[in-house]
């Protein structure tokens, strides 16, 4: 997902709290004030470091009320833009106080129409709370785990990246433990394709890559599977439309006729999402501020 407007710095740290939070990674919900109203925020490994609120709880907080006022100040207000792919979004930000466990910081808070957080009104990055670490716990550790701690970091209202070098190319990994299936760009996927021996199969399905946009997928199985937190990974949906950076798309399993090709590159974009085909194998995934890292304790 590519910006096209200035956004507001978020990657100050917050004001630091010597604790560890420890959330069940079925429920990773903390409540939160914002604008002074009570909310429960999703905390998301792969979500950005601005929040995004559901639209029905934008609305009970009345963020778009052009009047409202932080004391006597009016509400620094204005509209995010992002290409998903060929697809273009944008929804109205505003920059409020945000308190979590008694820390207060000003966060920007983006409010899409529509889209709703299960269980929550809307997604947190673990990078944006204040806590020494946070923890979400999907079972207990066994024998058979191993802990996996690799270097993490984030940019302006991006998520926690960490990063995967295949074939000589950078990869920024983000970590997306309620996305289904592992998914990539055009250009990670060309990439690895040629690294782990990869080839195009079946018919386009669709991937929701952020804010609700869908984008279209195809599977690229993997002679060699790619390895990731000691877990094989023998095959991961690549948009074959999107970020393909001037590279040829993979060959295809079975060669078809049917399958169109778009003419207009799109410069390159190396990021690859994990999703839950990866990431449920593991124990817990763990931020740490201090190590500015990610510890994943999964199978060996």
């Amino acid at each position: 997902m590519i910006l096209s407007v200035l956004l507001l710095a978020a990657t100050d740290a917050p004001g630091p709290i010597e604790a560890d939070l420890v959330l069940p990674a079925t429920a990773p919900v903390i409540d939160a004030v914002i604008g002074g109203h009570p909310v429960r925020l999703r905390v998301d490994p792969g979500a950005e470091t601005y929040i995004t609120l559901s639209g029905s709880a934008a609305a009970r907080l009345r963020l778009a009320d052009p009047e409202r006022r932080v004391g006597k100040a009016r509400v620094e207000r204005g509209t995010f833009r992002s290409n998903i792919g060929r697809a273009r979004f944008q929804a109205p930000w505003t920059e409020e106080k945000v308190e979590i466990a008694g820390a207060s910081r000003d966060l920007m808070v983006i409010s899409p129409a529509s889209g709703e957080v299960p269980d929550a009104d809307g997604l947190i990055s673990p990078a944006s709370l204040p806590y020494r670490t946070v923890t979400l716990a999907a079972r207990q550790p066994t024998t058979r785990d191993q802990t996996f701690t690799v270097p993490a970091s984030f940019e302006r209202n991006e998520a926690l990246r960490t990063r995967l070098v295949s074939g000589g190319v950078a990869i920024q990994v983000e970590h997306h433990p309620n996305q289904p299936t592992t998914f990539t760009t055009a250009y990670v996927g060309s990439v690895i394709a040629a690294t782990n021996a990869g080839k195009l199969a079946g018919a386009y399905q669709p991937v929701t890559v952020a804010f609700g946009v869908q984008r279209p997928a195809r599977e690229l199985r993997l002679g060699t599977p790619l390895r990731l937190f000691g877990q094989e990974l023998p095959a991961l949906l690549v948009r074959v439309h999107d970020w393909d950076g001037g590279r040829d798309r993979p060959p295809e399993l079975t060669p078809s006729e049917d399958i169109p090709v778009y003419g207009r590159r799109m410069r390159a974009h190396p990021v690859l999402r994990i999703g839950a085909d990866v990431l449920a194998r593991c124990a817990s995934i763990t931020w740490s501020r201090p190590g500015q890292s990610l510890s994943f304790v999964c199978p060996r």
